[in-house]
């Protein structure tokens, strides 16, 4: 193959499918995961609605993508010095 063939291909994303069911399976992977590491912490888990989940995924995002925006700037600014 030349390298014209490989620079012309598409890539394309993942269906939808396919991802829901990357999260299903890496959703019961960690709930296995737990499970082995501390039994105990199960009981925590089945106590969580759907909403309370929701909201600490939602948190957990919100917190990575400020602390990101933070590294970005300090980057930034210690670029132009």
């Amino acid at each position: 193959m030349s390298t014209e063939d490989e620079t012309n291909k598409v890539r394309r994303a993942p269906c939808g499918r396919c991802m829901a069911l990357r999260l299903f399976i890496l959703g019961a992977l960690t709930i296995v995961a737990v499970w082995q590491v501390a039994p105990d912490s199960l009981f925590i888990i089945a106590q969580v609605t759907p909403m309370q989940a929701a909201l600490c995924a939602v948190g957990a995002l919100a917190f990575l993508a400020i602390v990101k925006t933070i590294f970005e700037w300090f980057e930034t600014k210690n670029s132009e010095e």
